[in-house]
């Protein structure tokens, strides 16, 4: 460590006896005038270089004289500046899209600037060209492909990263937390693919910046809107439509981006869903906005305004009377949750080399259910009523202020604090009675309202200490106050790079992470019903320390080629006790839940391409990750029920034209973990696990957790993307199957203990699913 400081100081030392001046600007999309986040600035002559950060800012110190700047980035044709440098310059650069693959010019020895291991970046269109359950494309969905990332059940959006749960991944969309990141029950993201412009995905080395959750972070920009013209897309699929429209509004200094996206399918079920029918198909739909103005006052100061609004119900309404006409009755029920999300920025030039950007956030997150059965006496206008709500939720208000500050070419430091303000409705049921003669209420609760502060500050330090090390140096220090207690937590982070050739890079990270919120689950399809609670003085924050090593190879870029391994140990994580249910009425949350430890280890191969007509990935993990409780499956460790041992993810674009263009993916992996019972031993009754049987009281016998494997999964998808333009717009259509060869994948398996002999049965959902869409762009 202390050779290691000198040769900080010794590098500041001779910077400063250096003449040297700085470039900056910003990088921004020459069509609709957006940032280009990612986008390296290398110079060729000093083999010196930098990358915009999430606003297109960048900032260069190089010595005076000539420069040979290229600007380079996927999907754009890349740029190129010779200047005589004598003194701090300014330089914007409007990139235009490449108008084919193959006239991308990639920097090489520069295509990878980031030092941290288990970052994943991919272009928007990729996301939105891989073909997807119903044709929905989905961010969630083509993320799962990539290695070190597991789904659920079939057809879900959660992820499992690297051993983790889903509740372990920080979502955040314009720097807003997303706490239910599904709809349809898991089926597809709330993230429109057409609502974003770039994101950033970190599943080892997680930057101190970032905090809050274990296993993973996804940093979603939405679109900032086109200053140079008014532009649109409508589309119209089987399961949703969607419109998207974006422009200036009095000029190039303001514009403005609105997106939305419903489904129809209540529509399509409303004429099956008569009046007085004794059952009732119900009705179903989800929908969401995207909207974000932003202004630039000058070319110092922008700020942003953005908006995210979405929600799912369903639900049945039956109303009627009775044969002879003496009663009506009006029954209802169902149940729905949604996001509220709005953030505020203001992101300064503070110097050549100083950035800043302060952000004050707002977001809900809301779950309820409601039953309701009234009666009324016609004759008497009596009513009987019984009525059902359950509703939780988290509301958070808050603020950051980051800053970065670009000190050399070989030294980047960025610093900043936040806020958050929580506060959880951990669950009320309100169950009312009203009958013709008494009444009966009952209001209870799983847990008081909290009311908890939350704060971190952080550091973090970029140095290439020579041409072949780099190194990365991040501290992140937390507080959480709840029920008058403090937790604090210190994570360090660190991450080294060394180049041994100009392709072939080692790369190594260590962290600890830190948890202050728990979701507590009983259901393994991502239904809302999960809650988010916080730590309490009983129940303490969840912790995990992660190391991973990993090769990275650049063959002509052309083909990246990249192993890694990791090792992750996880503790206070929470799960139900055996036979605890959410809907248990009596006794708070936290006895109902045990304590314990997880572990994951793993190795990930990906081999991908970004270049040239032909696109895409091959990834590869295998991987183990265990559970253990004390007083679960006694004591002993057990499979985590997505403990795949092996999955498989392939992706391959091929562009035919600009009119044509066809994509397919496939996935293979092992079973998921399911408890099973193995063998029925007669009980007497009254037992809570009983089940008759020939009029004998059996129990199920279940010797240990997760003891049984599904089938493997495997499924291929297809699509198809064919453009016309025309006069004033282009229309698409897009069409394709998702699971192609109709294979009976598991989603749901039990022990049918009632047949002689007993079976293991299987539940299969999606079949072969053909989709098509229609779009116009204008």
């Amino acid at each position: 460590m202390r050779y290691f400081l000198l040769a900080i100081v010794f590098n500041t030392l001779c910077l400063s006896a250096q003449k040297s001046v700085t470039i900056s600007g910003t990088i921004t999309d020459f069509q609709n005038g957006e940032h280009l986040v990612g986008v390296v600035v290398y110079d060729s002559i000093s083999k010196k270089g930098t990358i915009t950060n999430n606003y297109g800012f960048y900032s260069l110190t190089l010595r005076s004289g000539s420069i040979n700047l290229l600007y380079s980035t996927l999907g754009y044709q890349s740029e190129g500046l010779k200047i005589n440098l004598t003194r701090d310059t300014v330089v914007c650069v409007n990139m235009k899209p490449a108008v084919t693959e193959l006239q991308e010019v990639v920097v090489a020895d520069n295509k990878r600037q980031t030092i941290q291991t288990g970052v994943i970046s991919m272009k928007i269109s990729q996301i939105q060209n891989t073909p997807v359950l119903m044709g929905e494309a989905d961010l969630l969905k083509t993320i799962q492909l990539l290695p070190g990332i597991k789904s659920g059940t079939e057809g879900t959006s959660g992820l499992y990263v690297r051993g983790g749960s889903p509740d372990q991944n920080l979502i955040m969309l314009d720097g807003v937390p997303i706490y239910n990141s599904s709809h349809a029950f898991g089926l597809f993201s709330v993230f429109n693919p057409d609502a974003i412009s770039g994101f950033s995905f970190y599943k080892g080395g997680i930057p101190a910046r970032y905090t809050g959750r274990l296993s993973s972070v996804l940093d979603i920009n939405m679109k900032e809107g086109n200053n140079k013209e008014i532009t649109g897309k409508a589309s119209l699929g089987l399961i949703a439509s969607n419109f998207i429209i974006e422009g200036p509004i009095g000029g190039e200094n303001t514009s403005f981006f609105v997106s939305g996206r419903r489904t129809f399918i209540d529509l399509i079920t409303k004429p099956f869903q008569s009046e007085g029918a004794e059952s009732a198909i119900p009705a179903y739909f989800f929908y969401d906005i995207n909207a974000k103005i932003n202004h630039s006052f000058n070319s110092r100061n922008r700020l942003y305004v953005s908006i995210y609004s979405g929600n799912d119900h369903t639900g049945t309404s039956i109303h009627g009377s009775s044969q002879d006409n003496e009663r009506t009755f009006d029954d209802k029920d169902g149940f729905g949750w949604g996001n509220l999300t709005t953030s505020v920025r203001w992101n300064s030039v503070l110097t050549k080399k100083l950035f800043s950007n302060i952000t004050l956030v707002y977001s809900k997150y809301r779950f309820s259910i409601y039953r309701k059965n009234e009666e009324t006496n016609n004759a008497s206008k009596e009513v009987s009523l019984n009525s059902y709500n359950y509703f939780s939720g988290i509301n958070d208000i808050g603020g950051r202020w980051d800053v970065d500050w670009f000190a050399s070419a070989n030294h980047t430091i960025k610093t900043g604090f936040n806020f958050t303000f929580h506060s959880f409705n951990p669950g009320i049921t309100l169950v009312k009675n009203k009958g013709y003669e008494q009444n009966n209420d009952i209001d209870t609760t799983l847990g008081n309202r909290n009311f908890v502060r939350e704060a971190f500050i952080y550091a973090e330090d970029e140095i290439k200490m020579t041409d072949k090390i780099s190194a990365y140096l991040g501290l992140n220090f937390s507080v959480f106050s709840v029920e008058q207690k403090n937790y604090y937590s210190v994570q360090p982070r660190l991450s080294l790079s060394y180049a041994v050739t100009q392709n072939l890079k080692i790369k190594s990270s260590y962290g600890i992470m830190s948890q202050y919120l728990h979701l507590l689950t009983n259901s393994t399809t991502g239904l809302p019903t999960d809650l988010w609670l916080p730590v309490t003085q009983k129940i303490k924050p969840q912790a995990a320390w992660q190391i991973s090593l990993g090769f990275e190879y650049d063959l002509d870029n052309q083909y990246l080629f990249s192993l890694e391994g990791y090792y992750k140990k996880m503790k206070n994580l929470i799960e139900y006790k055996e036979g605890a249910s959410l809907f248990q009425i009596k006794g708070g949350w936290e006895d109902k839940v045990e304590i314990g430890e997880g572990k994951s280890k793993g190795i990930e191969l990906l081999v991908q391409k970004e270049h040239g007509k032909t696109t895409g990935w091959i990834g590869i993990t295998i991987s183990k990750t265990t559970r253990q409780f004390d007083n679960i499956n006694n004591g002993l460790e057990f499979p985590y029920r997505y403990d795949r041992r092996l999955d498989i993810g392939i992706m391959v674009m091929h562009k035919f034209s600009e009119k044509a263009s066809v994509s397919c993916s496939w996935v293979f992996g092992t079973g998921n973990r399911i408890t099973l019972a193995t063998e029925k031993i007669r009980t007497s009754i009254g037992d809570s696990a009983v089940f008759i049987y020939n009029t004998i009281t059996y129990v199920k016998n279940i010797t240990s957790i997760n003891n049984f494997l599904t089938p493997s999964y495997h499924r291929l998808d297809i699509g198809f993307d064919f453009n016309k333009k025309k006069k004033h717009w282009t229309r698409s259509w897009s069409f394709g199957a998702y699971n192609v060869y109709n294979r009976k994948n598991p989603f749901y398996v039990y022990a049918d203990l009632l047949n002689k002999p007993p079976a293991i049965k299987q539940v299969s959902l999606f079949p072969i699913l053909p989709y098509f869409k229609y779009s116009i762009v204008f």
